[in-house]
């Protein structure tokens, strides 16, 4: 594995990056866009989420992991009449009441970081979102085992899982963003597979970023250097036609892969989307 492990979570248990909260707060009173690359991947997400449910009733949508809240705050204003809750173990006490405080005007959307919370909820999740979250964990079989084995989790709940891909890459910015593994579908698989979970679809998307990724690993392996400059999606300084035109091309880079993938063309990607669920016990 690469990197330097003191960069990244230590943990067994079920723990989100604390990067995104580290950003929400050098961030804070600024004004700035969000990344187009975030932007893309939740047009990606609502996509995904919007073929599971296909008109079967209302959800209850958990984001395990939600980090500055932006996805699920923008899940619960696309979806008015469903449910949302975001969990992440991480807020601390001032983050979680600036964070309700930011969301209070959306009336379907919780936010909370007690793991208990989730076990006494009297809700069953049709939907388990984790979005980048997996490869922060070192152990992160035990981690889905213990979100598996919630009370708000049935044999029904399907889970959205999408994890930065090729381990060949892992590069500096993967140390940056305290990451312990990329992956592949057969590593996803074995670690799904192994914490009790059944796939039901797994394919790469994001094929348009291999390529710069890969001409960053290649600039880095030819630095003398070690200390490279990293920045995290907080850092984006585009304006509103820079963000929309990137968006936009993102955007269009996974739907261009969704149909490659009905005619039978896998093509490959940056980041990997699993749609699994829990086997029968």
């Amino acid at each position: 594995m690469t990197g330097n492990s003191t960069h990244r979570v230590q943990s067994s248990t079920f723990n989100a990056a604390v990067l995104d909260l580290v950003e929400l707060k050098n961030a804070a009173g600024s004004s700035q866009v969000v990344h187009p690359w975030e932007q893309a991947r939740l047009a990606f997400v609502v996509k995904q989420i919007k073929g599971i449910q296909n008109g079967n009733g209302t959800m209850t949508l958990l984001e395990a992991g939600c980090g500055d809240g932006f996805v699920v705050s923008e899940l619960a204003k696309t979806f008015p009449q469903d449910q949302f809750f975001g969990y992440d173990p991480y807020f601390e006490d001032d983050v979680l009441q600036h964070l309700r405080e930011r969301y209070k005007q959306i009336e379907n959307l919780r936010l909370f970081k007690q793991p208990g919370e989730l076990s006494s909820m009297n809700a069953r999740m049709s939907i388990v979102t984790l979005l980048d979250v997996i490869e922060h964990i070192e152990d992160e079989v035990a981690a889905l085992i213990e979100l598996r084995q919630s009370p708000a989790i049935t044999r029904e709940t399907t889970f959205i899982i999408t994890v930065p891909a090729h381990q060949k890459l892992f590069s500096d910015h993967d140390v940056f963003m305290k990451h312990f593994r990329r992956y592949n579908k057969e590593l996803l698989r074995s670690r799904l597979t192994a914490a009790g979970f059944e796939i039901i679809e797994m394919r790469y998307f994001f094929f348009s970023l291999l390529v710069p990724r890969w001409l960053q690993k290649r600039l880095e392996s030819k630095k003398t250097s070690t200390q490279t400059e990293q920045k995290g999606v907080s850092a984006w300084r585009g304006g509103k036609i820079k963000t929309a035109l990137f968006r936009n091309l993102l955007i269009f880079d996974w739907r261009l892969s969704e149909l490659f993938h009905q005619i039978g063309i896998r093509l490959p990607g940056l980041s990997l989307l699993c749609i699994c669920r829990p086997v029968a016990s």
